[in-house]
């Protein structure tokens, strides 16, 4: 659709320019128009490779999409525990074992269940007492402590510093497990 278009404007300035029997005039060109289309057509297979992918589980489970995704780090910012959290990379089994770092995904809460991010914030004994503090903090703020209260908390706006904080208290959680 982009590349039609912008096909469609170069063509109509280089008509333009022989007819008026001169250069084409590239600088009539709209880039901002341009640079608009570009940004929706890769962020259009962002969306569609976010949806498809295998990895970024801890996305996933928190967010629709990319632009819900973005708005959020925008309002928390990045931080080296919020993207670990967000991305399940670095500290979690499950993310260790897929590049051979270690050899069971497996939690040492039970020695079955895969080490996620769903599993460390919402399940995992290894964590209740960081689990208490977690759920008493969400409620505070009005948020619901599981997979769908976050995903609505962060619709609505709602709590996003406490659960920004609860994500980071889980990646220390899991470095603290598996050290």
């Amino acid at each position: 659709s982009f590349g039609l278009r912008f096909k469609c404007m170069v063509s109509e300035l280089s008509v333009r320019a022989r007819v008026m029997r001169v250069a084409p005039i590239f600088s009539d060109f709209p880039l901002e128009y341009a640079r608009i289309c570009i940004e929706k057509s890769i962020f259009r297979l962002w969306e569609s490779a976010f949806i498809g992918a295998a990895q970024g589980s801890g996305l996933r489970i928190f967010f629709g999409g990319v632009s819900s995704a973005l708005w959020f780090i925008g309002i928390c910012g990045w931080s080296f525990y919020l993207t670990q959290a967000l991305t399940g990379h670095r500290c979690f089994k499950q993310y260790l074992n897929r590049f051979h770092i270690v050899d069971n995904p497996s939690c040492k809460c039970d020695g079955v269940t895969v080490q996620s991010v769903s599993h460390l914030l919402f399940d995992c004994v290894l964590l209740d007492e960081q689990m208490n503090d977690w759920i008493n903090d969400c409620e505070r703020v009005g948020v619901s402590f599981s997979e769908s209260g976050f995903k609505s908390a962060i619709c609505e706006g709602m709590g996003m510093q406490e659960i920004r904080s609860v994500l980071k208290s889980m990646v220390l959680g899991a470095q603290a497990i598996n050290s």
